[in-house]
C-alpha cells in the first residue's frame, strides 16, 4: 500500500498555514447531525484567514445549507429519509455531479471541480459514508469506477469519508474483513492513504478507544498535504483538512478603482485639445484617454468583510477542548463527561444566536441602501440563488468543459453556424432621393451630444476599446468638442471607423432551458463612443419616423409612450371582454426565429428610402450594417474575428430594435386589411386576434394573417417557426367544440394550446385567470420569506425598505397582469389577501390582524386601487402620442387633452440650446444618507458663485388653492426677487421647475447687454436639470423660451444644488417661493408688491389625479390616520408600535381566545373580563407592574390620540407601558 509518495506531514495545531496558490483546501467531516452545529460552523469558520472551497460531511441527517456554500446531497436510501452524506462546494467554483454505475447500498457523492482554464486538470472529490453496521459492504467497484471516469494521468482524484473499517494500516489495533477488503481495493487502485496512524480522528469513550475511522485516499499528479484541526464542534470526529493541488478557480479580492473625475477633468483641459483626425486617429485619442485616467487614478485593494470573532465563543471552544483533553486521561469520570456535555450544548446555542446575530447586523448596516446596486443584487440571490451572476458565470464554464471534447475549432464553427446569419452580400444601394437641406442631414450639435451624454446609463459595458459611458460622461469640454468634430466628420463622410464596426460577442444561457449550446443567447458589446453616436442617430430618425407617421399604429415595442401593457389593454378588451357567450374567440401567437440576427439589411434600407430619412442618415446606417466584424467568447475562449455577412444587427446596439420596426414596417398596413383581425407588434412578438365571424372565418382570416406575415419575414430575410408559435381558443360554452380551428405554416400545423403566454400575460382558454393568481400567490410566498430573512423582530431592514421590497417585487407584477383579466369577486378577495400577506409580513404584524386596522396605517393600496391607476395612469400616457390617442379612439376610451393633464412636450429651440449647457449632475445626494456629500457640495458651490454677479437662482413652490397650481421665482445673486409667474393647474412641481429655469433664461437675455459673458442658473431640481440636458421640455416652458431675446442671449451653465442646505441664494429663493405661494390667486393681475418683479398669472380650477402615482398615493393618504413609527426607532421597537396601533400586541384577551387554558380571561389588575390591549395598557384603573401608573380620564379618544402621534419619544413611551404592562400581566410568556 502507498503511504508516503504523494503525502506530506503537516502540524496539528490550529494554527493553518498559508496554502500554495495552487492547492485546493478539502474539509472531511463527519458531524453527526448538522442542524445544531450549523451556528457553531459558520463562526468557526470566521475565525479563518483562508477558508475551505470543499467541505466533505457525513451523517448529517439533513440537507446541510451554509452561507457561502452550494450543497450537493447523496439521493435518500428511502423515501423521507434525509441523506446521510453532503458536499458544500464554494459558490465561486464551478462543478459537475457525477453518478457511478455499480455503487449499491453505499450513499456518496461524486463531484468534479472544473479548472480555471480549459485544457487545465479537474480535481475529483469522492465523499462516502459506511456505517458500523454495514460490515458487508465493498469499495473495490466504487473506487474502480471513481478511478475510471478520473482518468488519473489527466486528473487529480481524492476520496473521502467514514469508511468505519478497521485496519492496523491506518491505526486500529485489528483487523477486520470490512478492512481487509478495503486495504485490498486500495492498493489495487493505486490510491495514497493520507491519514497520519497517530493521530485519531474520532474520539472514543470509555469502552473504546480513539480511532480513525474517517480515511482520505488520494491518486494525484502532486504532493497532498493531510491535517488533523483537532476541532470537532460538539461532535466526536475530528475536522480533517487535505490540501490537494489543483488549478481551481480563485476567488481574487477585487482591487478598488478609485477616479478622482474633477482631476481629470482639469488634466484634460491643461493639455491642448487633440482633433480627432488622420494626425491624431481614434485610436491614439482613446489611448490618451486611458493614460489620463491612469494618472488620476488610484487603486485600492479590498479585503473581505469578516464578522469580529465573539471572544466568550472563543472561550467556550477552549474549555472545552481542555475539559475534553482531561476527559481522554480519565475516561471513567462522568462528572467530566457531563460537564463537556453542557458547555457543547450552550456553545451550540450561543454560536447559533451569534449566527442570526451577525445576520442582522449586515441588514442593519444596508438600511436605505435599496437604491444601490450591491444591495438589489443580494436581495436577487437570495429570492433566486440561481439567477446570480456567479451562477450564470459557472454554467458557461460548465458549457465549455462538456464540449472541450471536440475540440476548440469545432466550437466555434458550431456557434458561427446557429448564431451568426450566413448568405450573399447585399446590394447596398446609395440613397435614391435628392433632398436638398433635408432636416436630418443637419451637423451634430454640441448641446446635443451634452444631452445625450447626461441621460447615459452609467453600467453599460464598454467595447473592445474600453471606454465607458461613465468616462464619456465626465469628459472635458475640449474633448466634447473634438468628439462632437469627428461624429460630424463622420456624420458627413458617412464612413464609420472600424473599431466601431467591430462587436466582441458574448453568450449567456437562456433562462429555464437546458445548459446546452443550442440555448444560448448572443450579447454583442460595441463601442461606447460609436453609440453615443448611435443615440444622437436614433433620437433623429425616431422624432422623424413619428412625426411622418411612418410606423403603424399597431407597432408598440421601442417607441416613445408606448408599452407591452398596450397590446394587453386590446386583448383585454377584444378578447377577454368579448360578450358573447357562443362566440369563439382566437389569439394567435407567432414567433419569429432569430430576429435581430437574421434581418436583411437590404429591407432595412429599402424601408429608410420609403421612410425619406434624408441621405446623412441612410449613408450612416448602410456604413453601420456594411462590412461588421466580430469576434466569439464563451467563458475564457476568444476565436479570431469574424466578417459578418450582410443580415442581422447587433443584440444590444442602440439602432437595432428601430431599425428591425423599419425592415417590417410594411405588415402592419397588409395584415390591417384583413377583415375582422387585429394584430400587434412588439418588436419580434406578433400577436393575433379576432372575435367576429364563424369558426370558419376566423380559420381563413387568421390564415391569410399568417400567410402575409410569412411573406413580409421572408422578404426581410426572416422566417417564422411553427413550433413555436400557439394558437389559443376561447368560447364561453364548455359545450362547444372550438378545437376544428386548424393554422398551417410552411406546411406545418400551429400547435392549439390551452394556456398562451403573450409579452409575460398568461391567457386561459375558459377566460379564466386561475393560473395568474396562484403565480402572484406563490411569489408572494417567496416575498414573504425573503421579508422574513432580511427583516424580523430582532432586526435587518426597517419597515420603509420592507415595504420597498414588496412594492419593487410584487405590486409591480400586480399591476403588470391583473388590470387585464376579468377577475370573479372570489379572486379579487384572494388577491386583496396576498397582498395583506406580503405587507403584514413586511410590517411584521400577525397575519389575523384586522383589515380595517391595516388599512388606516395607509401603507398599502387594494387591489381595486391598483387596478383604477393603472388603468388611468395608461390612459394618461396613451394620450401623450398619435398612435396612442389613436388607441384609445379604436377602444372607446376619450384622450385626455392637455387641460385634462396630458403634459405635452416640446424641444428646446436650437439657437437656444447652443448656449445652454447644464453641468454634470453629482450622485449619491440622497438627503438623509449622503448629507455631509450635499453640505460638501454646497460650500463648493458658495466659494465660487457667491460673488459672482452673473448668478441667479430659481425654485418653485405649490398654492394652498386652488390645487396644483404653481408658482415660480427667479432671484439674483444678492438673494432679490427678479421674476415671479403662475403655472394653471394641473401642474407639477418638476413642470414648474423646468419653468422656473425657463423664466430666468428669459430674465437673462432681457437684463444682459453683454453676450461674451457666461450666465449661471442654479437650481435644486434634477429633473428639470435633465430635461434641459435632453433639450424636451414641457410646453409651457417652451412657451417661455420663445419669449427670448437670443440676439441678446449670452451662454448660459445650469448648475444644480442640494436644496435645504443653506446655500444664500437658494434659500432666498425657496423663501419667496413659499411667501408667495401662501397667497391663494383670487383674480387676474394679483401678485406680491414688488415692482421690481416680472409678473405673470393664470386663473386655474382643480383637476382630477391623472398619474398612477398620484392615484395610489391619494388613496393611502385619504385612509391614513395612524402614522409611520419614528425613523429613530428599531425594526424591533417598530414592530412593536404597528403592532400596538392594529391592536395586535401581545394581550390576554387575544392570548385567552387561542389558549383557554394557558392563559387567564380577566385583568389581574382589576379582574375585568375583556384584558384587551387598550384595557390593560389604558383604561385598567390598577394596571400590573412595579412603578405603572393608571392613565388619568383615559378614553378611547384618548388612546387613538396616543396611537396617533408621530414623536419617537411619545412611541417610545406607550412601547415601554405596553412592554412593561404585558411582561407583568403574563402576555409575553
Amino acid at each position: 500500500m502507498e503511504r508516503d509518495s504523494n503525502r506530506v506531514r503537516a502540524a496539528d495545531h490550529l494554527v493553518l498555514r498559508k496554502r500554495p496558490p495552487s492547492n485546493i483546501r478539502v474539509w472531511q467531516w463527519n458531524c453527526r447531525g448538522y442542524r445544531r452545529k450549523r451556528g457553531a460552523l459558520t463562526q468557526f469558520l470566521a475565525t479563518l484567514d483562508e477558508k475551505p472551497e470543499v467541505i466533505a460531511m457525513q451523517e448529517t441527517a439533513c440537507t446541510p445549507a451554509l452561507s457561502g456554500y452550494v450543497t450537493c446531497a447523496s439521493k435518500p436510501e428511502h423515501e423521507g429519509v434525509p441523506p446521510r452524506v453532503a458536499t458544500l462546494v464554494a459558490k465561486h467554483l464551478p462543478f459537475v455531479p457525477h453518478q457511478l454505475e455499480r455503487v449499491t447500498g453505499i450513499p456518496y457523492v461524486f463531484l468534479e471541480l472544473l479548472p480555471q482554464k480549459s485544457g487545465q486538470s479537474s480535481l475529483f472529490v469522492l465523499n462516502l459514508y459506511s456505517s458500523p453496521r454495514a460490515r458487508k459492504d465493498t469499495f473495490d467497484a466504487i473506487f474502480r469506477d471513481a478511478v475510471a471516469l478520473t482518468k488519473p494521468s489527466e486528473n487529480t482524484l481524492l476520496i473521502v469519508g467514514d469508511l468505519n473499517a478497521a485496519h492496523p494500516a491506518w491505526g486500529y489495533y485489528q483487523e477486520s474483513v470490512k478492512g481487509r477488503k478495503l486495504a485490498t481495493a486500495i492498493d489495487r487502485n493505486q490510491l495514497t492513504l493520507l491519514n497520519e496512524p497517530d493521530q485519531p480522528t474520532r474520539v472514543g469513550n470509555s469502552a473504546s478507544r480513539d480511532t480513525c475511522p474517517d480515511l482520505s485516499l488520494a491518486r494525484a499528479r502532486g504532493p497532498c498535504t493531510w491535517t488533523n484541526l483537532q476541532e470537532n464542534l460538539g461532535s466526536d470526529h475530528f475536522i480533517i483538512q487535505i490540501q490537494v493541488p489543483a488549478q481551481a478557480h480563485r476567488r481574487h479580492k477585487k482591487a478598488l478603482r478609485l477616479v478622482n473625475w474633477d482631476s481629470f477633468r482639469q488634466l484634460r483641459a491643461q493639455t491642448n485639445a487633440e482633433e480627432i483626425d488622420e494626425n491624431v486617429p481614434l485610436a491614439q485619442w482613446v489611448r490618451k484617454l486611458h493614460a489620463d485616467i491612469h494618472r488620476v487614478t488610484k487603486t485600492v485593494q479590498t479585503t473581505d468583510k469578516a464578522p469580529v470573532v465573539d471572544p466568550h465563543l472563543l472561550h467556550l471552544w477552549e474549555a472545552r477542548r481542555g475539559l475534553t483533553k482531561r476527559w481522554r486521561r480519565q475516561k471513567h469520570n462522568r462528572k467530566l463527561k457531563i460537564r463537556i456535555a453542557k458547555i457543547t450544548q450552550e456553545a451550540e446555542r450561543y454560536a447559533e444566536e451569534l449566527t442570526q446575530s451577525n445576520w442582522h447586523k449586515l441588514w442593519d448596516k444596508l438600511q436605505g441602501t435599496l437604491g444601490t446596486r450591491q444591495t438589489w443584487s443580494l436581495l436577487k440571490s437570495l429570492l433566486d440563488p440561481t439567477k446570480s451572476r456567479t451562477e450564470t458565470n459557472k454554467a458557461i464554464i460548465k458549457l465549455v468543459h462538456q464540449t472541450a471534447h471536440n475540440g476548440e475549432n469545432a466550437l466555434w464553427e458550431f456557434l458561427k453556424e446557429r448564431y451568426i446569419a450566413s448568405g450573399p452580400k447585399p446590394n447596398y444601394r446609395p440613397y435614391p432621393h435628392e433632398e436638398a437641406d433635408h432636416p436630418l442631414d443637419q451637423d451634430i450639435s454640441e448641446y446635443e451630444v451634452r444631452g445625450i451624454l447626461t441621460g447615459l446609463t452609467r453600467n453599460s459595458a464598454p467595447g473592445e476599446d474600453g471606454v465607458t459611458y461613465r468616462i464619456l460622461r465626465n469628459l472635458d469640454d475640449a474633448s466634447v468638442s473634438a468628439l462632437t468634430s469627428y461624429f460630424n466628420r463622420v456624420w458627413s463622410t458617412g464612413v464609420l471607423p472600424p473599431e466601431w464596426k467591430h462587436a466582441e460577442i458574448t453568450f449567456i444561457p437562456k433562462p429555464g432551458k437546458a445548459l446546452t449550446l443550442e440555448n444560448l443567447r448572443p450579447i454583442s458589446l460595441t463601442s461606447c463612443i460609436g453609440k453615443l453616436l448611435e443615440h444622437i442617430v436614433l433620437r433623429r430618425l425616431q422624432s422623424h419616423l413619428e412625426a411622418n407617421g411612418f410606423l403603424g399604429d399597431t407597432m408598440f415595442g421601442f417607441r416613445q409612450n408606448l408599452s407591452a401593457q398596450d397590446v394587453l389593454l386590446q386583448l383585454k378588451e377584444d378578447i377577454l371582454d368579448f360578450p358573447g357567450r357562443t362566440q369563439t374567440r382566437a389569439v394567435l401567437a407567432l414567433d419569429l426565429r432569430g430576429a435581430f440576427d437574421n434581418v436583411s439589411h437590404d429591407a432595412i434600407l429599402e424601408g429608410l428610402t420609403r421612410a425619406h430619412c434624408g441621405k446623412k442618415t441612410y449613408d450612416y446606417v448602410r456604413a453601420f450594417l456594411t462590412d461588421r466584424t466580430a469576434t466569439l467568447g464563451l467563458g475564457d475562449l476568444r476565436s479570431q474575428p469574424i466578417k459578418l455577412s450582410g443580415r442581422g444587427t447587433p443584440q444590444g446596439s442602440v439602432l437595432s430594435p428601430t431599425l428591425f420596426n423599419i425592415a417590417i414596417s410594411s405588415l402592419p398596413t397588409l395584415l390591417g386589411a384583413i377583415p375582422n383581425v387585429r394584430h400587434a407588434l412588439y418588436a419580434d412578438d406578433i400577436t393575433i386576434w379576432t372575435s367576429k365571424g364563424s369558426d370558419g372565418e376566423i380559420q381563413d382570416g387568421l390564415q391569410e394573417a399568417v400567410e402575409i406575415t410569412q411573406k413580409v419575414a421572408e422578404a426581410a430575410g426572416l422566417t417564422c417557426a411553427a413550433d413555436k408559435s400557439e394558437l389559443l381558443l376561447i368560447k364561453s360554452k364548455p359545450c362547444t367544440k372550438a378545437d376544428e380551428i386548424c393554422l398551417n405554416l410552411n406546411g406545418e400545423k400551429i400547435p392549439t394550446v390551452d394556456r398562451l403566454r403573450v409579452l409575460g400575460l398568461h391567457i386561459q382558454s375558459n377566460g379564466k385567470a386561475s393560473f395568474t393568481v396562484q403565480m402572484l400567490r406563490r411569489q408572494c410566498q417567496q416575498i414573504a420569506h425573503l421579508i422574513r430573512r432580511v427583516g424580523n423582530g430582532r432586526g435587518g431592514l426597517k419597515e420603509a425598505d420592507t415595504v420597498r421590497i414588496v412594492q419593487a417585487l410584487l405590486v409591480s407584477r400586480v399591476i403588470y397582469h391583473c388590470p387585464f383579466h376579468n377577475f370573479k369577486r372570489r379572486e379579487i378577495d384572494t388577491l386583496n389577501t396576498i397582498l395583506r400577506t406580503a405587507i403584514k409580513t413586511a410590517v411584521g404584524l400577525p397575519q389575523h390582524t384586522s383589515t380595517q386596522r391595516l388599512l388606516r396605517l395607509g401603507i398599502h393600496n387594494t387591489i381595486e386601487e391598483l387596478i383604477e391607476a393603472q388603468a388611468v395612469g395608461q390612459r394618461t400616457r396613451l394620450s401623450y402620442t398619435q398612435p396612442g390617442r389613436n388607441l384609445l379612439a379604436r377602444l372607446g376610451y376619450k384622450p385626455l387633452n392637455k387641460e385634462q393633464g396630458c403634459i405635452q412636450l416640446k424641444s428646446v429651440p436650437p439657437s437656444i440650446a447652443a448656449k445652454i449647457r447644464v453641468l454634470p449632475l453629482p450622485k449619491n445626494m440622497h438627503p438623509t444618507l449622503n448629507a455631509g456629500r450635499r453640505l460638501a457640495r454646497t460650500r463648493y458651490l458658495r466659494l465660487k458663485y457667491q460673488n459672482d454677479p452673473d448668478v441667479c437662482y430659481t425654485d418653485a413652490g405649490e398654492y394652498t388653492s386652488p390645487r396644483e397650481a404653481k408658482c415660480i421665482v427667479v432671484c439674483d445673486s444678492l438673494g432679490r426677487g427678479e421674476a415671479i409667474a403662475s403655472l394653471a393647474a394641473p401642474t407639477s412641481i418638476a413642470e414648474a421647475e423646468e419653468a422656473a429655469i425657463a423664466l430666468a433664461v428669459a430674465q437673462i437675455s432681457r437684463k444682459t447687454e453683454n453676450t461674451d459673458k457666461t450666465c449661471t442658473i442654479i437650481t435644486d431640481s434634477q429633473p428639470a436639470c435633465r430635461a434641459f440636458a435632453r433639450c424636451i421640455v414641457s410646453q409651457r416652458s417652451g412657451h417661455i423660451l420663445n419669449t427670448v431675446n437670443q440676439s441678446t442671449l449670452p451662454a448660459i451653465q445650469i448648475v444644480w444644488t442640494p436644496g435645504h442646505t443653506s446655500l444664500s441664494g437658494n434659500e432666498s429663493a425657496d423663501a419667496l417661493a413659499r411667501e408667495i405661494a401662501g397667497r391663494a390667486l383670487h383674480g387676474e393681475g394679483e401678485a406680491p408688491e414688488n415692482h421690481n418683479m416680472t409678473t405673470s398669472n393664470l386663473r386655474t380650477e382643480p383637476t382630477p389625479l391623472h398619474t398612477y402615482n398620484q392615484i395610489t398615493a391619494f388613496y393611502r393618504s385619504q385612509r391614513r390616520t395612524l402614522p409611520p413609527p419614528h425613523r429613530d426607532l428599531s425594526r424591533q421597537e417598530g414592530i412593536e408600535w404597528r403592532q400596538i396601533q392594529t391592536h395586535t400586541f401581545p394581550n390576554l384577551y387575544h392570548k385567552h381566545l387561542f389558549f383557554p387554558n394557558r392563559y387567564r380571561g380577566t385583568c389581574p389588575g382589576c379582574q375585568s373580563a375583556e384584558p384587551s390591549l387598550f384595557h390593560s395598557t389604558w383604561a385598567c384603573p390598577s394596571p400590573p407592574g412595579q412603578g405603572i401608573l393608571p392613565i388619568p380620564d383615559p378614553s378611547f379618544t384618548s388612546w387613538e390620540a396616543a396611537l396617533s402621534s408621530a414623536k419617537p419619544e411619545d412611541q417610545r413611551m406607550l412601547i415601554s407601558r405596553a412592554k412593561r404592562i404585558a411582561e407583568a400581566n403574563g402576555a409575553l410568556d
